[in-house]
């Protein structure tokens, strides 16, 4: 999963950074590599880039640093577990590890375990608001009980 794998040639996407300062070091990378034919999309277009990856358009994506690619995750705009299934290369311009390899297996945990997160949140949400709504339908009712009964 670096820039010096044997599968240059594959088709080629390239998720921009969001910070314009961040460009030249990504162009450098995409000039050295030979890939200045990549397909770039902007970071808001994260779950347009996720839908051609698993469509089979590109087959490797180059984001500038980990924390591009962990937005998107996170942001529910990348499926990573199935690019991880499809075996699409993502290559990270400024890796936060030296080795080519650690990277990957700590995104895929991060990422397991952020969903794993998100989900036990999703529950403890949907307990409070059904709590919530029981405690207004006890509130009314009580507030129906006291009142006086209606006569005409």
């Amino acid at each position: 999963m670096n820039a010096h794998d044997e599968k240059s040639d594959l088709p080629c996407a390239v998720r921009l950074p969001a910070c314009a300062a961040e460009r030249p070091p990504l162009d450098d990378y995409l000039r050295a590599n030979g890939l200045h034919h990549a397909t770039r999309f902007a970071a808001k277009d994260d779950d347009e880039l996720n839908d051609a990856v698993l469509a089979g358009k590109f087959q490797r994506v180059i984001f500038i640093d980990l924390g591009d690619l962990l937005q998107a995750i996170w942001a529910g705009h990348i499926q990573y577990d199935r690019w991880i299934a499809a075996r699409v290369r993502i290559d990270i311009v400024r890796p936060p590890f030296p080795g080519p390899v650690e990277w990957p297996a700590y995104v895929e945990r991060m990422s397991t375990s952020y969903r794993d997160f998100k989900a036990r949140q999703r529950r403890r949400q949907i307990f409070a608001a059904v709590c919530m709504s029981l405690l207004a339908l006890a509130a009314i009712a009580g507030l129906f009980a006291g009142l006086p009964p209606f006569q005409k």
